[in-house]
């Protein structure tokens, strides 16, 4: 092939845009929600082979939908490419997250609407938005045997990606020696300043029942006296956290301090809307509190609602809670370390009962690499403006699992979302420049990867 010149890469991201804000539209319309009351199976796949279809359609020839362990599809593909070509890996997820209350919703979630700079719908910036950026990136480029372009883009992320990670541990094979691993599912800290996410923390989620007896018991016969498994099972809880608000589990390191781009919290206020008054807890800047730290979350709690309320002791108390753990501590270590906070926490003698139901490593990316180096300076370009290097206090659990497969791979984590695209909660959307500019910025990579004759990563 021909390779084109940057410029005339770039003026085909500019010309092109029309066509990857109408994929997007069509993506969007579809409500492919992965679990939940609002999980729609056929919609998923209807999404999925929507998906094969953009790819096959700029050059992906060898696609598949590969069904997984958790009944998801996952699209699979690669290019036909020269023996020796370099390997580069382009990640997404089309799931999305339910859309909640559409009263909140300023417009309809499924639709597509531009609004000021900004496109609004269910999944536009997470992570259909990085679907686009990654189809865009190939319709600009054009056809090429001078990578070898393998496409993954799973369909059930959104509640913990098992369904991909068990597939590529029982088939390794398929996500071996790969060079470039392209994640877009991340974003950056605001619309004009483009980002790479170079650290990600590990996830631990649990579950945690104690139990005080055989049934409920009468308040007025037994209160007092007989031990109050919801209580005992608030007291573990708060014991979880300090009055700072740091999370504080005995044996765990939380001394982590985050030395990149800096998230003023005024800025962090904004971002997560905090009530007025309302400061950022812990010790730390925000940026050392959700990047370089631990930090535990109560998902939910198994208790008597309002409305059937009663004057009982409660005899049994669930609850799961979700351990975010930096890049640096050992999941397994984490692990026990919580088990062991929680069984020392337990009042009363009571019993707790600790079931690990998800583990993941934390992730940090070499920002030594060429490869890096070459794509901040892309992202730069097509922003102009500064890069950051920010972290990312949730998981993606395909990364993971790469790094297992193929731990050699030069990871980079980025997309184009912004605090503004309110990921998961209502009105989510995608600034247009951004879309653009990320898609200019993956071609023009694309053709540096082509040009590169050192080793990847070197």
């Amino acid at each position: 092939m021909n390779l084109k010149t940057t410029e005339t890469l770039v003026s085909a991201v500019s010309e092109g845009l029309p066509m990857a804000i109408d994929l997007l539209a069509q993506l969007v319309a579809e409500p492919s929600v992965s679990g939940g009351a609002e999980q729609d199976s056929t919609a998923s796949e209807r999404t999925a082979r929507m998906v094969e279809q953009a790819f096959r359609d700029v050059g992906i020839s060898k696609i598949r939908l590969q069904e997984t362990p958790d009944g998801s599809y996952t699209v699979i593909g690669c290019n036909a490419a020269a023996p020796d070509a370099p390997t580069v890996l382009l990640y997404s997820h089309y799931d999305i997250q339910p859309v909640g209350d559409r009263a909140v919703w300023q417009s309809e979630p499924y639709v597509l609407t531009e609004l000021g700079a900004r496109l609004y719908g269910r999944g536009a910036a997470d992570c259909k938005g990085g679907i686009v950026t990654h189809v865009a990136a190939l319709s600009a480029l054009g056809p090429t045997d001078r990578l070898r372009i393998v496409v993954v883009c799973e369909g059930s992320e959104e509640r913990g990606g098992t369904g991909l990670i068990q597939y590529m541990r029982k088939n390794p094979e398929e996500f071996r020696s790969i060079d470039v691993a392209l994640i877009a599912d991340a974003g950056n800290l605001s619309a004009e300043r483009p980002a790479l996410t170079i650290s990600l923390r590990g996830l631990l989620a649990t579950t945690i029942e104690i139990s005080s007896g055989e049934a409920p018991l009468h308040s007025g016969l037994y209160g007092g006296a007989a031990p109050d498994a919801l209580a005992a099972l608030i007291a573990v809880l708060a014991s979880m956290r300090d009055a700072s608000g740091d999370t504080t589990i005995h044996g765990l390191p939380n001394d982590g301090r985050w030395k990149y781009a800096p998230y003023p919290a005024e800025n962090f206020i904004e971002d997560a809307r905090l009530l007025p008054g309302i400061q950022p807890v812990g010790t730390s800047d925000p940026a050392s509190q959700i990047w370089a730290k631990p930090a535990l979350t109560i998902m939910g709690i198994d208790v008597p609602s309002l409305d059937s309320a009663a004057p009982v002791i409660q005899s049994k108390a669930r609850a799961i809670v979700n351990l975010r753990i930096p890049p640096g501590t050992d999941a397994l270590y984490a692990s026990q370390a919580l088990e062991e906070h929680i069984h020392n926490h337990t009042p009363w003698g009571l019993e707790a009962r600790v079931t690990h139901f998800s583990c993941s490593r934390g992730i940090s990316v070499d920002t030594e690499s060429r490869t890096f180096r070459a794509f901040a300076k892309a992202l730069e370009n097509s922003y102009a403006n500064e890069v950051d290097f920010i972290g990312a206090g949730g998981s993606i659990p395909f990364c993971q699992a790469l790094l297992e497969a193929s731990p050699d791979s030069v990871m980079l984590l980025y997309g184009p979302a912004d605090p503004l695209s309110h990921i998961h909660a209502a009105n989510e959307s995608v600034g247009v420049r951004a879309l653009e500019s990320t898609i200019s910025a993956e071609v023009q990579l694309l053709k540096t990867l082509i040009l590169e004759t050192a080793p990847l990563g070197a």
